[in-house]
């Protein structure tokens, strides 16, 4: 009997190793994506990096969502950069990013875009969703671009 609990608990043993091999495997391919698109974001021009930046934090949030218990995800839910690269970090490219692009611009991406980021900071919920719908409703005047 002993011996049967015994087997049972090293298979399950085994078998969670295994998992988390697995989950850390998975979550290590996703996030060397994640460093390929970052470096194509370095190098490329402000309106084509934008959407490398977003893929990027969509990766880190795929990681952390699929594989929560990956190295990478509790790296990554907790703040901690891993290497050279941190999710603040990429954020903050991200935002450095979009004003660059936006420069001198008055397109309706770029008033949405600052708008997004200007609501982010927004604490209170009601008062992000007030902001984001006095821009919306001018927008939504202006219509479709010609």
């Amino acid at each position: 009997m002993l011996l049967r609990i015994a087997g049972a608990l090293c298979f399950i043993f085994v078998g969670v190793t295994c998992a988390a091999t697995d989950d850390n495997t998975s979550a290590n391919k996703i996030f060397v994506e994640t460093v390929q698109l970052l470096d194509q974001a370095a190098t490329a021009k402000p309106s084509e990096a934008l959407g490398l930046y977003e893929k990027a934090l969509q990766n880190l949030d795929r990681i952390v969502t699929k594989y929560p218990g990956s190295d990478l995800a509790v790296k990554i839910i907790s703040g901690q950069a891993i290497g050279q690269f941190s999710r603040a970090g990429i954020k903050k490219a991200l935002v450095e990013t979009h004003k660059v692009a936006c420069l001198g611009k008055l397109s309706a991406f770029c008033i949405v875009a600052d708008a997004l980021t200007t609501a982010r900071s927004i604490e209170n919920a009601n008062a992000r969703a007030g902001a984001l719908a006095a821009i919306a409703k001018p927008l939504v005047k202006m219509g479709p671009k010609k």
